[in-house]
């Protein structure tokens, strides 16, 4: 009997969160586990039901953020004290040495890695956030590397935070040649050989999100009166908005234009520090003072989900940068649901999307709000309520953005990674 091919994975946050990016690796690993891989994933749980050995079949490793929150929690239970826990805990000195150019969790990742990675056939990092490439490149002659780079790098060269400094264009190039392969987005990809980094273009796969799969209801129990009214075209935007990135003004703008219409804007996401807004902007916009803009804050992932087949119709507004695809437009696709999609540019990544779906209509931030704007929109949400496109249909016009498409492009790529570093080891 073969044996099965052990691959690590290198990813920020575990399954049990909304976030995009631990969506689609966690369909990159459930596919890679169906055809016959043992994948091992090696991120930070966010909360409790994450803390688990596998999650369907995959498993867990937890050991590097269990080191860091211990010592964290007993510094907690110290209070004024907390000084001793660097007597009780001789590991928190060494994390206070590095606090500068590592986190602690970076350094335990980093020893856990080394101990253990021969163990594994592979090692897939995943980004961002982008120390999982870093992390990865150490490694480098041990084991063959793939970085999946679901958000392209290009676009945070030396910005503000930690993680971000260390996306300098010299760091990519220095972990990008020692990498097997780079999977990434088309759109990514472009951004990618307008840079120096072009040098190593001919090692990346491009690949779409393997967002498009037949969505079911979950099951779980959700409060429709909070959702859906009477007599009203439910309008959803599932996610989360950001200041630079993905701002909503635009979209807040038009509903207002449509107050006196029965259409009513849901926001589903989480409301944070990292959107970037000031207070009177969210004072105004997500406190629900609005009769036809509903903010609800986050909800579950089997929630959110459900509510893209629940509504009437999904609105989606597009990133500002040209490189950065949103996995977003392929959820909203996959729901077959009829679809607005708001552009901030003209060149976006979602258009050559749209183009293929059946009842979408696309409308640009610089053609402004007009009365003919918001009679377009107003029509389309109303000749459009209660359509849905079959699932078949979907399948048959996004054949690359599938799981199994997708998981198939990771298969090829790993063996073709692990077949190269065997023969540079002969």
């Amino acid at each position: 009997m073969k044996k099965k091919q052990k691959i690590l994975i290198l990813q920020e946050r575990l399954f049990d969160s909304p976030n995009a990016n631990s969506k689609v690796v966690f369909r990159i690993c459930a596919r890679l586990r169906q055809i016959g891989c043992d994948v091992h994933v090696l991120g930070v749980a966010k909360t409790a039901t994450e803390h688990i050995v596998e999650y369907g079949g995959i498993h867990l490793i937890h050991e590097p953020a269990d080191r860091v929150k211990d010592i964290r929690d007993l510094k907690q239970r110290l209070g004024r004290f907390s000084w001793l826990g660097y007597v009780l805990r001789p590991r928190s000195i060494w994390y206070r040495i590095n606090n500068k150019r590592s986190t602690p969790f970076y350094l335990e990742a980093r020893l856990w890695l080394h101990k253990h990675v021969s163990e594994y056939d592979i090692l897939i990092a995943c980004c961002s956030p982008y120390y999982t490439i870093a992390l990865a490149a150490e490694c480098a002659g041990q084991i063959p590397l793939i970085y999946y780079k679901l958000d392209p790098i290009g676009v945070k060269h030396g910005q503000g935070d930690a993680d971000g400094a260390m996306a300098t264009v010299e760091n990519e190039m220095v972990w990008d040649n020692v990498a097997s392969r780079i999977i990434t987005t088309h759109a990514a990809f472009g951004s990618y050989v307008q840079l120096p980094t072009r040098v190593n273009a001919s090692k990346v796969v491009l690949a779409y999100f393997p967002n498009i799969y037949e969505r079911k209801l979950s099951g779980h129990k959700i409060n429709i009166a909070a959702y859906f009214g009477i007599n009203t075209y439910n309008l959803f935007f599932v996610g989360r908005f950001y200041y630079h990135l993905r701002h909503p003004q635009f979209l807040f703008d038009l509903m207002e234009r449509l107050k006196d219409t029965t259409i009513v804007l849901h926001i589903v996401g989480p409301l944070d520090g990292k959107m970037g807004f000031e207070k009177e902007f969210v004072d105004k916009y997500f406190t629900n003072k609005i009769p036809n803009i509903r903010f609800h804050g986050a909800v579950p992932p089997e929630e959110a989900d459900d509510l893209l087949l629940l509504a009437d119709g999904l609105v989606h507004v597009g990133n500002a940068q040209e490189c950065w695809m949103p996995s977003k437009i392929l959820d909203y696709i996959s729901s077959g649901k009829p679809i607005l999609n708001i552009c901030k540019i003209r060149n976006c990544p979602t258009l050559p999307l749209m183009e293929r779906y059946p009842i979408g209509m696309t409308i640009f931030e610089d053609e402004g709000i007009s009365d003919l704007v918001s009679e377009r929109v107003r029509e389309f949400c109303m000749q459009n309520k209660g359509r849905q496109v079959p699932y078949e249909q979907i399948e048959k016009l996004y054949p690359e953005c599938t799981i199994e498409y997708v998981g198939k492009q990771f298969d090829d790529t790993i063996q073709t990674a692990i077949k190269e570093f065997k023969q540079k080891q002969i």
